[in-house]
């Protein structure tokens, strides 16, 4: 048996998603020209959900963050973010080529940063300085195992970087993971944040896509940068029947990607050659051998059908649970772990 557990981007359209997009075929427009029914349906429809006055339908998670970032700053500027943010650990530093902006890394901690480190970020108006002018966060938090931040710590860091004169732009590629975990509305998220992005391509399960939502003007102008950077699309529609169709049917069901982290993870823990990294909040889960060297180990799991990932995360071992992951896989998976000693 293959697992795949490398990433929730490892999964297929299901049967009725693809019904969806091949219903969409005889009714494409031009995305370009702003004719494509498909994809006006699913921004005007995301826009509202998400309490947002525009939103725009884009190719990736990663294109979405950069987009926002070049649509909200200048060149010379200066972006707060997390040293462990997607952004900083993941898009080639792209901010600087597409934006000629500067990062400034802070210390964040259970996926926030403290009041008290926004404010020693803040550059002051100075001949020798960038100027700050975006504070990214993201949510749920990759690299701290999918968590989930504490929403009074959430909405008080909000509030008080727009006290410092910031804008926010939250990377919630898997925002929707946050909101089935948490139990909160997704404007509980987005309400407090300039812009917003999520995937359609992770827990959702569509083949391509993400988008980008938040004031009209700003999603103008980075439908203008997107072109410029080679991203307008024509006849995309049909991939944006495939989010419409993942929005409306595969949200609720990310509660089961979850139990099956759970169960990971318990089976983790009760391992004594393991070691579970931080908590699990919603479908990702970090572990470590403790008696055997992580390139032998990953080398044995491997070879025994569970596929991971590790090379990113240095000394951890990533397990992600996707669409495509059933309970006797996770058996399967569990069962593996056990047997190597």
């Amino acid at each position: 048996m293959i697992v795949d557990l490398r990433s929730d981007v490892f999964t297929k359209p299901t049967p009725e998603m693809v019904r969806a997009m091949n219903e969409a075929v005889s009714k494409l427009g031009d995305d370009v020209y702003g004719e494509d029914p498909f994809i006006n349906a699913l921004q005007e429809k995301v826009a509202k959900l998400l309490g947002k006055e525009a939103a725009l339908f884009v190719a990736s998670g990663t294109m979405a963050n950069q987009l926002a970032i070049a649509a909200q700053t200048k060149p010379r500027d200066e972006i707060i973010l997390d040293s462990n943010s997607h952004i900083f650990q993941f898009e080639q530093g792209a901010h600087a080529v597409i934006s000629g902006v500067q990062t400034r890394p802070i210390p964040f901690e259970d996926g926030l940063p403290s009041e008290k480190a926004i404010e020693n970020a803040l550059r002051f108006p100075d001949i020798h300085y960038p100027s700050s002018r975006l504070l990214c966060l993201e949510v749920t938090h990759a690299l701290s195992g999918g968590t989930v931040p504490d929403y009074g710590r959430f909405k008080a860091i909000c509030i008080k970087a727009h006290s410092l004169g910031l804008k926010i732009h939250l990377d919630g590629a898997r925002i929707w993971n946050a909101v089935v975990a948490s139990g909160r509305g997704i404007r509980d998220f987005t309400g407090f944040v300039d812009t917003v992005m999520f995937s359609f391509t992770k827990g959702l399960g569509a083949p391509v896509g993400a988008i980008l939502a938040g004031p009209a003007e700003v999603i103008r102008y980075a439908n203008y940068i997107r072109k410029g950077i080679g991203g307008g699309w024509h006849k995309a529609g049909i991939l944006a029947a495939a989010a419409m169709y993942a929005l409306d049917n595969h949200v609720e069901r990310l509660k089961e990607d979850h139990a099956r982290a759970q169960r990971l993870a318990e089976a983790i823990s009760a391992n004594q050659n393991l070691e579970l990294i931080g908590r699990v909040d919603t479908n990702i889960v970090f572990f470590r051998p403790k008696k055997m060297d992580i390139v032998s180990y990953s080398d044995r799991l491997t070879e025994k059908g569970v596929l991971h990932e590790w090379r990113h995360f240095k000394n951890m071992i990533r397990l992600v649970v996707h669409n495509g992951i059933s309970d006797e896989m996770i058996d399967y998976a569990i069962s593996a772990m056990g047997s190597i000693s």
